[in-house]
């Protein structure tokens, strides 16, 4: 589950996210991830106040708004990692070696570093930095306006 001031966030075995409002103990939303698909998602949604953000077990990123579940812009194809929300940005990791800085409300692509590896973790920040690691054990750390 994710936590966004007093709401929580699910994912469902069965592809399905479940908004709950805990302060009212109710469901604000419930919703099919990808209708005609079986999303399996294994990792923590993660969230901020632009969206909430689901890596499935397929590569692919999907992002929901938290007021009515409505999708924010088309599910990302070929993603390599979990996102991390900083920000008002999400940073992830691609198939194809690439660090990228997306707008999370809008799904605009920022910035793009470059990575000799495939990124197969989930990006962290920590004190102005963003560190990530990949499938060959190299850890690469950068400020995040140096992505380019």
């Amino acid at each position: 589950p994710a936590m966004l001031e007093n709401n929580v966030c699910f994912a469902g075995r069965n592809g399905t996210l479940v908004f709950i409002d805990m302060l009212l103990k109710e469901i604000v939303w419930n919703k099919v991830i990808d209708p005609g698909k079986t999303v399996q998602v294994n990792t923590d949604i993660e969230c901020g106040e632009h969206g909430l953000f689901v890596f499935s077990d397929e590569n692919v990123l999907y992002a929901f708004s938290p007021l009515n579940g409505e999708a924010l812009f088309a599910p990302v194809e070929n993603v390599s990692s979990p996102p991390l929300y900083y920000n008002g940005f999400i940073y992830f990791g691609t198939r194809e070696g690439k660090l990228i800085v997306m707008e999370a409300g809008t799904g605009i692509i920022k910035k793009t570093l470059s990575i000799e590896s495939i990124i197969t973790a989930k990006p962290v920040h920590i004190d102005g930095r963003i560190y990530v690691a990949t499938e060959n054990g190299q850890l690469v750390i950068t400020d995040p306006s140096a992505v380019e």
